[in-house]
Protein backbone atom coordinates (compact mmCIF):
# COMPACT_ATOMS: atom_id res chain seq x y z
CA UNK A 1 0.00 0.00 0.00
CA UNK A 2 1.35 3.41 -0.95
CA UNK A 3 1.51 6.32 1.48
CA UNK A 4 -1.34 8.78 0.94
CA UNK A 5 -0.69 12.24 -0.45
CA UNK A 6 -2.04 14.88 1.90
CA UNK A 7 -3.23 18.14 0.36
CA UNK A 8 -3.95 21.67 1.53
CA UNK A 9 -6.41 22.35 -1.27
CA UNK A 10 -9.74 24.07 -0.92
CA UNK A 11 -12.06 22.90 -3.68
CA UNK A 12 -15.27 24.68 -4.64
CA UNK A 13 -18.47 23.77 -6.46
CA UNK A 14 -20.38 26.93 -7.41
CA UNK A 15 -24.06 26.03 -6.96
CA UNK A 16 -25.16 29.34 -8.45
CA UNK A 17 -23.89 28.28 -11.88
CA UNK A 18 -25.51 25.62 -14.04
CA UNK A 19 -23.72 22.27 -14.24
CA UNK A 20 -24.42 18.68 -15.13
CA UNK A 21 -24.93 16.61 -11.99
CA UNK A 22 -23.08 13.73 -13.65
CA UNK A 23 -20.03 16.01 -14.24
CA UNK A 24 -20.01 18.88 -11.74
CA UNK A 25 -17.40 21.55 -12.39
CA UNK A 26 -15.18 21.72 -9.32
CA UNK A 27 -12.46 24.35 -9.14
CA UNK A 28 -9.48 24.92 -6.87
CA UNK A 29 -9.56 28.03 -4.73
CA UNK A 30 -5.99 29.23 -5.23
CA UNK A 31 -6.33 31.82 -2.44
CA UNK A 32 -7.90 29.34 -0.02
CA UNK A 33 -4.96 27.03 0.58
CA UNK A 34 -5.43 25.49 4.03
CA UNK A 35 -2.76 26.08 6.69
CA UNK A 36 -2.52 22.32 7.30
CA UNK A 37 -2.77 18.99 5.52
CA UNK A 38 -5.45 17.08 7.34
CA UNK A 39 -8.09 14.41 7.31
CA UNK A 40 -10.94 13.13 9.50
CA UNK A 41 -12.17 16.59 10.54
CA UNK A 42 -15.74 17.79 10.70
CA UNK A 43 -17.13 21.15 9.68
CA UNK A 44 -20.15 23.36 10.11
CA UNK A 45 -21.31 26.66 8.63
CA UNK A 46 -22.05 29.55 10.95
CA UNK A 47 -25.70 30.58 10.66
CA UNK A 48 -24.72 33.89 12.27
CA UNK A 49 -22.76 35.31 9.34
CA UNK A 50 -23.22 32.47 6.77
CA UNK A 51 -19.66 32.97 5.55
CA UNK A 52 -17.59 31.38 8.33
CA UNK A 53 -16.94 27.65 8.20
CA UNK A 54 -15.59 25.98 11.33
CA UNK A 55 -13.22 23.03 10.75
CA UNK A 56 -13.00 20.98 13.94
CA UNK A 57 -10.60 18.20 14.91
CA UNK A 58 -8.35 16.38 12.50
CA UNK A 59 -5.29 14.30 11.97
CA UNK A 60 -2.61 16.50 10.46
CA UNK A 61 0.54 15.35 8.72
CA UNK A 62 3.78 17.34 8.59
CA UNK A 63 5.61 16.36 5.40
CA UNK A 64 8.88 17.99 6.49
CA UNK A 65 9.22 15.76 9.57
CA UNK A 66 7.29 12.77 8.12
CA UNK A 67 5.15 12.63 11.25
CA UNK A 68 1.65 13.27 12.44
CA UNK A 69 1.22 16.43 14.50
CA UNK A 70 -1.44 17.92 16.71
CA UNK A 71 -2.95 20.89 14.88
CA UNK A 72 -5.12 23.63 16.31
CA UNK A 73 -8.39 22.03 17.43
CA UNK A 74 -10.49 24.50 15.43
CA UNK A 75 -9.80 26.53 12.30
CA UNK A 76 -12.11 29.01 10.65
CA UNK A 77 -12.43 29.53 6.92
CA UNK A 78 -13.87 32.82 5.66
CA UNK A 79 -15.65 31.89 2.45
CA UNK A 80 -15.89 35.51 1.29
CA UNK A 81 -12.15 36.23 1.12
CA UNK A 82 -10.82 32.62 1.26
CA UNK A 83 -8.76 33.11 4.41
CA UNK A 84 -7.97 30.58 7.14
CA UNK A 85 -7.37 31.32 10.84
CA UNK A 86 -6.77 29.19 13.91
CA UNK A 87 -9.66 29.61 16.34
CA UNK A 88 -8.32 29.92 19.85
CA UNK A 89 -10.26 30.41 23.04
CA UNK A 90 -9.81 29.40 26.64
CA UNK A 91 -13.19 27.66 26.46
CA UNK A 92 -11.58 24.74 24.59
CA UNK A 93 -8.93 24.17 27.29
CA UNK A 94 -10.80 21.29 28.95
CA UNK A 95 -11.83 19.69 25.66
CA UNK A 96 -8.31 19.96 24.27
CA UNK A 97 -6.37 19.22 27.47
CA UNK A 98 -4.76 15.96 26.31
CA UNK A 99 -1.89 17.33 24.22
CA UNK A 100 -0.82 13.89 22.93
CA UNK A 101 -4.17 13.10 21.31
CA UNK A 102 -6.16 14.43 18.38
CA UNK A 103 -9.92 14.50 17.99
CA UNK A 104 -11.30 13.16 14.73
CA UNK A 105 -14.19 11.40 13.00
CA UNK A 106 -16.68 13.69 14.74
CA UNK A 107 -19.87 15.18 13.37
CA UNK A 108 -20.71 18.82 14.11
CA UNK A 109 -23.70 21.08 13.62
CA UNK A 110 -24.28 24.66 14.65
CA UNK A 111 -27.66 25.80 15.92
CA UNK A 112 -28.67 28.88 17.90
CA UNK A 113 -25.04 30.02 18.10
CA UNK A 114 -23.80 26.75 19.64
CA UNK A 115 -21.60 24.11 18.00
CA UNK A 116 -22.67 20.58 18.91
CA UNK A 117 -20.08 17.81 18.38
CA UNK A 118 -21.22 14.19 18.23
CA UNK A 119 -19.20 11.00 18.49
CA UNK A 120 -15.70 10.69 17.14
CA UNK A 121 -12.45 9.38 18.48
CA UNK A 122 -9.75 10.70 20.77
CA UNK A 123 -6.67 9.22 19.08
CA UNK A 124 -3.01 9.20 20.20
CA UNK A 125 -0.67 10.86 17.73
CA UNK A 126 1.73 8.47 15.99
CA UNK A 127 5.07 10.18 15.57
CA UNK A 128 6.12 8.23 12.47
CA UNK A 129 4.27 8.00 9.19
CA UNK A 130 2.33 4.81 8.64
Amino acid sequence: MENPEYTKETVILDLLKSFYTSHPTWSRDTKGTAPMSSEFSTSCLSPIDTSTVYIIGEVSYDEASSSFVKPSLVYTFNSIDSTWSPFTTSEFTTFDSNMSNVYNDMQAIMRHGLIYIFGGTNTPIHKKAI
